[in-house]
């Protein structure tokens, strides 16, 4: 199980002059192992990412070495979206070269990686096929890669600087993107994450613990940072989303969860939750996408970003001896990471019982999604805390659709759930 205390780390990048952290010399040409009691972890300083991570207990490695990219990898990628190309997906490593320094404080480790944004021209077919479709206008690749060779030539690039946090007391390890400069150009700006894994889950917040294989089709879900002057590029092109569909990418909302056997990983974060799978079969892990996809961004009104922004994630690994109880370790992990976030409608009075989904489905009508954390049935009182009462109550599925009513007593709700187990509820408010 792993440790829910999170430590108040103040960031390297934010404060160069932290006492506590002391700069640590290696050999730059050698791999740097670092290990504690929950992991040993190795990192190539010369590119810039993690080659290993071997959990201790279970001798499990959990970077899948055959990938094209390493562990928290800084990634570009661009995608057909705009062209309506579901299969399209290009990627090419981010940095042209990186700057690694090492810092310890006790036991705690942080590596630091400092670089700026290589130029590429991947992508431009597809900007093609885009201005044809979009506005009748046909330009080939190749004048396009020469015009944008000029624009990068006279354009501050990105420049990005990652952190990866080793605490001595905790299983787990940070990491901490942060990214200046200009807004991004055709691409979206990822970080690899290769896990060797049979499977990959997640919970949705667009439906409840969506707990299987990713979704084929086009789930696209704008939920990276776009700096564009327009939220997303999806908004100005629905008639090719409904028509072509998009490529696959996922929106969690407490945390990602990778299966292999009995041994899982969780990936929890607050500050961008999309993914893209790196495959459809989920077995190389995925990217996590943390600023979107912008065709308005340096091509139309190219801008710089207005701060840096800092993008914080959290890796975990555990062993389950079932997917519920896995599921459960991983909300008390992200819980534990990210804080629970209670509703201000409705409460819980037992800690091992989470309310994990509530939807609106109309002005009087809300849908709760119950789930059980320990691993013992527990009894729970809903207590609704808002100035409308609760006049129904019934067990129902994830459109409110009836199954067994439900007893209401002083505006609450009393429930029994089985170990790890979640209950659909749906409440009619007066």
């Amino acid at each position: 199980m792993p440790q829910n205390i999170v430590q108040k780390f103040e960031y390297i990048h934010e404060n160069q002059a932290i006492r506590k952290w002391q700069k640590v010399e290696f050999d730059i040409s050698k791999p740097l192992n670092i290990e504690n009691k929950f992991y040993i972890i190795s990192f190539n300083p010369q590119q810039g990412f993690i080659t290993s991570i071997i959990d201790k207990q279970s001798q499990k490695e959990w970077v899948n070495k055959e990938h094209t990219y390493g562990f928290n990898q800084y990634v570009i990628g661009i995608r057909g979206e705009n062209a309506a190309q579901r299969n399209y997906f290009e990627t090419v490593g981010g940095f042209k070269k990186v700057t690694t320094t090492l810092y310890k404080h006790d036991n705690d480790y942080r590596i630091l990686v400092e670089g700026s944004e290589r130029s590429y021209y991947k992508g431009m077919e597809i900007l093609s096929e885009f201005l044809h479709k979009a506005f009748g206008v046909k330009l080939p690749p190749f004048l396009l890669k020469i015009a944008y060779f000029f624009y990068q030539l006279f354009t501050p690039s990105i420049s990005v600087t990652q952190e990866i946090i080793i605490p001595s007391d905790e299983k787990r390890i940070d990491f901490i993107q942060h990214v200046k400069g200009s807004a991004p150009q055709i691409a979206e700006h990822y970080f690899a994450y290769p896990v060797a894994s049979q499977e990959l889950l997640y919970d949705s917040a667009f439906s409840v613990l969506r707990w299987g294989s990713v979704d084929k089709g086009g789930n696209i879900i704008p939920a990276a940072k776009n700096t564009a002057p327009f939220k997303s590029i999806n908004d100005t092109l629905y008639p090719f989303q409904w028509m072509y569909g998009l490529p696959s990418s996922l929106y969690f909302d407490s945390f990602v969860l990778l299966k292999n056997g009995t041994q899982y990983v969780a990936f929890v974060s607050d500050s961008s939750k999309a993914i893209v799978p790196v495959n459809n079969d989920n077995t190389e892990g995925f990217y996590h996408c943390c600023i979107g996809w912008s065709l308005w961004g340096k091509l139309g009104l190219g801008r710089d970003l207005p701060d840096t922004i800092a993008f914080k994630s959290t890796f975990t690994s555990f062993r389950a001896q079932t997917k519920s109880e896995a599921i459960a370790t991983a909300y008390q992990f992200s819980f534990g990471i990210s804080g629970y976030r209670e509703g201000a409608k409705i409460r819980s009075t037992n800690k091992n019982v989470k309310i994990i989904y509530s939807q609106p489905i109309s002005d009087r009508k809300i849908v709760l999604g119950i789930f059980e954390l320990s691993g013992t049935q527990q009894q729970a009182l809903l207590h609704c805390n808002s100035k409308k009462h609760i006049i129904k109550v019934y067990y129902s599925d994830i459109n409110g659709k009836k199954i067994k009513d439900l007893n209401v007593a002083d505006n609450g709700i009393q429930v029994v759930l089985r170990p790890h187990e979640l209950l659909l509820i749906t409440l009619e408010l007066l």
